[in-house]
């Protein structure tokens, strides 16, 4: 039996080392003490010796296991700042127990069960001595260790395949035992073996509650610590709208580990409609969160939502800020592996996003079915939702139903470094950057109908940049339309069916891109596009068998230009321009021949011609200046010559 040592008011139990000369002292006083009373001592000076085994610190992982020996003491006449030791079972009865102030509860292996111990002030107990059957009453004491561990067999969570009646009241247990341990002091709450099913639908018992006040919900200022052991799944049910975890108004809060099942291919769809609210873990109006080395398979929805509370033009709004979602791994989300709807400062990094959007057997996916979704509500141009200056980088991508990341709108939006199967896309930003990614196909489908990149021309897109990606084995590479300021340079693009589109650019720069095996290297997206104070420069297009294919047919734009200087075109077949405006072709080496037709107020200066019919002037083109020119093989052809207008065609050498 072990012996208390308590040698000063308020302070917790202590090891000492006694020199060798008081052993004999100590030991016949223990031999004198040795009753009911030796479990606590009054504070005195005196001090009692101990067992010689290490006391593990606070931080020390190894489990004291558990003894079903009765107490043969109680705990009626503790005396104030005494420290008690529970290696046995203490059985209350059904009474009620009254500590003076100062008394520290020591968890030794035992354990105190089916009563109410109202505490004084300034009580200590251990948490492995919390449990269901015993009520705390009084002034509320603090846990003596900040770290909670979780027993769920200690608080009444019943596991496996329950009903829905019992999945709710597990729902109940594990919100009431994490807000009872925190307001004990508790900051890190671990849960370890644990699988059972948790009933999270807002509807249930007719409450009106929202998703997030349906769900286990994780206080602030916690940090709630999983292993690979510890199974949360949603009981199956017909809400359309269902968390199973979430972090909601609860800041510096840190979910780490564990697997979150959701009930994607159980749940009873039967009334109807989208029912893509169906989400594993929901971070909503909270800031300084991290969400890290968890696994989220099969969500009804998202299996991340990441949103505020009310809208920004409310007096009420409350959204994310500094949000890290890392170490993850998202599997079979029905919707999106995430969502992002309103947020600031959010990093979204080294996570793998498996299947997002895919069907199944049993359940058809919901669009949009990308990975990463972001995409805050605006409509109309009104703003409801905002995302700014988020982070997503060195994730891995595989399998997503529709694509990989798109940013449908928000901005300063850095996508970096990921490795990805489906393609990147952005809708309406300014400030984004997309840069070094590895983005390869492995679909059939993605050769024929994806992209690789998607810039898409909106309004209100600006300064946005597209640099150092490695894509290969799509329909498309990249897709540059923007509105202002567009650069997109340095990216090494092969085996697709064209490797530059482009849309409407202004003020834009495409240049220091590399192209090899493409269908065509660069090309228009359409006839009517527009290209204004627009750039392409220093680019190599190799082994395509079309070189480049510009188009551009909004005569009325006089004022518009563009520039194609100082690139590599070898293609097999011609380099064509039709219906453009403003344009300055100059030293270019273009293999495979140069076409132009509907030409107009255009010049040709320096260029490498070879190959083909060599340098081919078709019908309708006006106001155009030939100079300088090195044209090998055929010279110029011009097969409806007198269609043509004010062609000048100046020191041109044809070999």
């Amino acid at each position: 039996m072990k012996t208390i040592i308590n040698a000063l008011p308020n302070q917790e139990l202590m090891k000492l080392i006694i020199k060798p000369m008081y052993v004999l002292c100590f030991m016949v006083l223990a031999l004198v003490s040795c009753n009911n009373e030796e479990l606590f001592v009054e504070p005195t000076s005196e001090v009692v010796v101990e067992d010689d085994t290490t006391v593990p610190d606070d931080n020390d992982t190894v489990a004291i296991p558990p003894v079903s020996t009765p107490c043969d003491f109680n705990l009626n006449n503790v005396a104030a700042n005494a420290t008690v030791i529970i290696n046995c079972v203490m059985d209350l009865g059904g009474q009620t127990i009254t500590l003076p102030a100062g008394v520290t509860l020591v968890y030794e292996g035992g354990d105190i069960i089916n009563g109410t111990i109202n505490f004084g002030t300034n009580n200590l107990v251990s948490g492995e001595l919390l449990n269901s059957s015993l009520t705390i009453a009084g002034t509320k004491p603090q846990m003596k260790d900040p770290v909670f561990n979780f027993d769920a067999k200690r608080w009444g969570i019943v596991e496996g395949v329950v009903n829905d009646e019992v999945a709710y009241n597990n729902k109940l247990i594990i919100n009431e035992i994490m807000q009872k341990v925190k307001s004990l002091g508790a900051s890190t709450i671990k849960i370890d073996k644990l699988d059972a099913y948790f009933q999270t639908q807002n509807e249930f018992n007719k409450s009106k509650e929202a998703p997030e006040d349906a769900a286990i919900q994780i206080p602030a200022d916690i940090h709630l610590k999983m292993t690979d052991n510890t199974h949360l799944r949603v009981q199956p049910n017909k809400g359309t709208a269902t968390v199973l975890l979430t972090v909601f108004k609860a800041d510096n809060t840190i979910v780490e580990g564990g697997i979150l099942h959701g009930d994607r291919d159980t749940h009873d769809y039967s009334s109807g409609g989208t029912q893509e609210w169906l989400h594993t873990l929901l971070v909503k109006a909270s800031k300084n969160v991290t969400i890290k080395n968890m696994t989220l398979m099969d969500a009804g929805g998202d299996g991340i939502e990441i949103n505020a509370y009310g809208h920004a033009y409310d007096s009420y709004y409350t959204y994310c800020e500094n949000v890290t979602i890392t170490g993850n791994k998202i599997i079979r989300a029905r919707r999106n592996g995430l969502s992002l709807t309103d947020g600031r400062n959010i990093i979204i990094e080294n996570n793998e996003f498996i299947d997002s959007g895919i069907s199944t057997n049993k359940s058809n996916g919901a669009a949009p079915m990308w990975a990463i979704d972001i995409e805050p509500y605006r409509p109309n141009a009104t703003v409801y939702e905002i995302v700014n200056d988020i982070t997503i980088k060195n994730n891995i991508e595989k399998g997503s139903e529709k694509g990989g990341f798109l940013i449908y709108s928000g901005d300063r939006i850095t996508i970096e470094n990921n490795t990805m199967e489906n393609g990147i896309a952005y809708r309406q930003t300014s400030g984004s950057i997309i840069r070094n990614n590895t983005v390869i196909g492995v679909s059939e489908l993605s050769k024929k109908d994806r992209d690789g990149i998607t810039a898409e021309t909106q309004s209100g897109n600006n300064n946005n940049l597209i640099y150092g990606n490695t894509v290969k084995n799509f329909n498309k590479g990249i897709i540059a339309g923007d509105y202002n300021g567009l650069k997109v340079y340095d990216n090494v693009i092969s085996n697709c069916g064209k490797a530059i589109g482009y849309g409407s650019l202004i003020n834009a720069k495409i240049y220091s891109n590399t192209i090899t095996t493409c269908g065509l290297g660069i090309g228009s997206e359409g006839l009517n596009v527009t290209l204004n104070n627009t750039e392409f420069y220093d680019n190599v297009v190799n082994d395509c068998e079309l070189g480049t294919n510009f188009y551009k047919t909004n005569f009325n734009e006089k004022a518009n230009s563009f520039v194609v200087k100082n690139n590599v075109f070898n293609a097999n077949r011609n380099s064509d321009f039709k219906y453009v405006y403003g344009l300055e072709f100059d030293n270019n080496t273009v293999s495979g021949g140069l076409r132009i037709n509907g030409v107009e107020n255009s010049r040709f200066t320096n260029n490498t011609i070879s190959g083909g019919d060599g340098f081919t002037i078709e019908g309708w083109c006006k106001d155009i200046s030939i100079v300088g020119n090195t044209i090998i093989g055929k010279c110029f052809y011009e097969p409806n010559a007198t269609t043509n207008i004010n062609i000048v065609k100046e020191n041109n050498k044809c070999n």
